[in-house]
């Protein structure tokens, strides 16, 4: 009867799924914030486009406007400035999401070899014990059909 094969490390190769897709789900979590920041930089540049296209259709402008307009472009100057400064942290945040999940996923895949090429080695030892117990009864056999001849 044949064994069925059992994998020693499978706790271990089932902890190292679980932690390739937590890596997964926070590679992705920081995409979406990758998303959301160059959203909000998208939007800080339309702002500033748009109150640049207002004021340069204006003719009637006053020193208080011009003052006004310049406090305003400063401050979405300052915005964007920050808003750069945090996209820019958040891809470097992807890129190491993204190397923890190479990482991760590398960590998993070695164990998978080694669980198939286990899995592959046990059948084949099977499959020479079957082949040997074939060989055993086929003599035992033919010793058996040679005695009853005499």
């Amino acid at each position: 009867m044949p064994t069925p094969f059992r994998f020693k490390l499978d706790k271990v190769l089932e902890y190292r799924r679980q932690q390739e897709e937590r890596a997964m789900m926070a590679l992705a979590e920081a995409r979406m914030q990758h998303r959301r920041l160059s959203d909000a930089l998208d939007a800080i540049i339309a702002a500033r486009e748009a109150a640049e296209a207002a004021l340069a259709g204006r003719a009637d402008l006053t020193t208080a406007d011009i003052w006004l307009w310049q406090r305003y472009r400063e401050r979405l100057a300052l915005d964007l400035e920050r808003a750069a400064a945090q996209l820019r942290a958040q891809a470097e945040a992807v890129a190491k999401a993204q190397a923890e999940l190479i990482d991760r996923a590398r960590d998993r895949k070695l164990l998978d070899k080694l669980k198939t090429r286990q899995a592959a080695l046990h059948a084949k030892a099977e499959n020479l014990a079957e082949q040997k117990e074939f060989d055993e009864m086929s003599s035992l056999r033919f010793r058996h059909q040679d005695i009853s001849a005499l």
